[in-house]
This record gives structure tokens, sequence and C-alpha cells, in this order.
């Protein structure tokens, strides 16, 4: 579940990345309860409306 529109979602997700450089992985979670339908249309959201942000970007050297 994500709790967040899709720029903040984004945003967060940039503000992670200036803190820990090199973040390359992030863990997606669903809570408990959550049914695979709702966890599967949040998967297609972000996979749709954030991911496409940091596609392609170069990560930095370990």
């Amino acid at each position: 579940w994500i709790p967040a529109t899709t720029a903040e979602m984004t945003e967060y997700l940039k503000d992670l990345e200036r803190r820990y450089s090199g973040l390359e992985h992030i863990i997606l979670g669903f809570p408990f309860g959550a049914s695979a339908a709702d966890f599967k249309d949040q998967l297609e959201r972000f996979a749709r409306d954030v991911m496409p942000t940091f596609r392609g970007r170069a990560v930095a050297a370990h």
C-alpha cells in the first residue's frame, strides 16, 4: 500500500537517492490483510507512474 501521491512517492525516492549514494534497490511490501488484488493495483501504479522517473539513471560508483 502506497499512502502517497505519485509526486510524493517520487520525491521520497529522490530524497533517499540523495541521502544514500549508490542506492540501487528498494523493497516494496504490503500490509498483512491487504488483498492480492490491492497489492497488484499498487504495484501496477508504482510501475506505471513512479518507476519511469528512475529508469536509465546512472548509479554512482561504490
